[in-house]
């Protein structure tokens, strides 16, 4: 995973990065992601824990990395950590872009950041009908620390528990798509 903006969200503690998108080691990372026709894992934090957007230096850095790499492609951690209609934006103009879901029922693990489900894991209806609309667009992402000291593998059965609870709310088409379909088409697996 390539991080341009990572910020330390107060629970454990966490790596701050601050990489703006037109750094050129960063770029000559991307040129070589795109050379070989693989993906680019983007994680990139568009408002920090004091809200501070960076919003501009992300959705236009963006704009910069197509433009300099018209064949990349791009699977943008966590939905953008942004709200469905800036999500639904980035879609429309770049149709290179996939966006993984992590599920975080804790908010005060995401200050400032837009998650997908309600404290109660329940999915929110304006990504239930962006998730519907752009199916093919969307895979699944736990962003689970297997072998982080502290973390329990009880965790993730819990994590993959709601992951199936929300996808079961979704049309069966949409919900088999993002559950895995699509990650296999991506990444060329057979089943």
């Amino acid at each position: 995973m390539n991080s341009l903006y990572h910020f330390d969200k107060g629970f454990h503690r966490q790596h701050v990065l601050e990489i703006p998108p037109n750094f050129e080691p960063f770029l000559q990372v991307v040129d070589l992601i795109a050379d070989h026709g693989l993906w680019l894992d983007l994680h990139a934090e568009p408002v920090d824990p004091q809200g501070v957007s960076y919003e501009d230096e992300i959705f236009g850095g963006l704009e910069l990395l197509f433009d300099r790499n018209p064949n990349l492609r791009v699977v943008y951690a966590h939905t953008a950590m942004t709200n469905p209609a800036n999500a639904r934006a980035i879609l429309s103009v770049y149709p290179q872009v996939m966006m993984s879901i992590k599920l975080e029922t804790r908010h005060e693990r995401w200050r400032n950041l837009e998650p997908v489900v309600n404290p109660a894991g329940e999915l929110y209806e304006d990504w239930a009908q962006l998730f519907e609309e752009m199916p093919e667009r969307f895979m699944i992402g736990t962003d689970f620390h297997f072998g982080r000291e502290g973390v329990a593998p009880q965790g993730y059965e819990a994590k993959i528990s709601l992951v199936r609870r929300i996808l079961g709310v979704l049309a069966p088409e949409a919900a088999l798509l993002i559950a895995s379909e699509n990650a296999r088409i991506a990444f060329g697996l057979s089943n």
